[in-house]
């Protein structure tokens, strides 16, 4: 795949058409935006991953992998407290 339409493709969903922010906000409004900043470094790090695996650099990609791995916790956290603030009857523990 050519670089420019994979950069196409990694803007798209930066660019606010993406479903996955606006699902999210659907069920939760509070969690919107946090989980839209959250979801676009997450995906600018995994196109460094793909971007180290094209150029053969299993070094880079590693690392970039890793730093990806890492944004999934701190995708889960902030949504986890949004939800339970929105519904604290249905958990019982502060999930701060």
């Amino acid at each position: 795949m050519r670089i420019a339409s994979r950069n196409q493709r990694v803007a798209t969903p930066l660019d606010g058409s993406s479903p996955r922010p606006e699902s999210h906000a659907e069920r939760n409004p509070k969690a919107k935006q946090v989980v839209a900043d959250l979801v676009k470094h997450h995906v600018i790090t995994l196109k460094s991953v793909v971007d180290a695996q094209a150029a053969k650099d299993q070094a880079g990609a590693y690392t970039a992998m890793r730093a990806a791995a890492g944004h999934m916790q701190m995708i889960a956290d902030p949504l986890a407290v949004a939800i339970a603030e929105q519904f604290p009857d249905r958990f019982t523990a502060s999930a701060k």
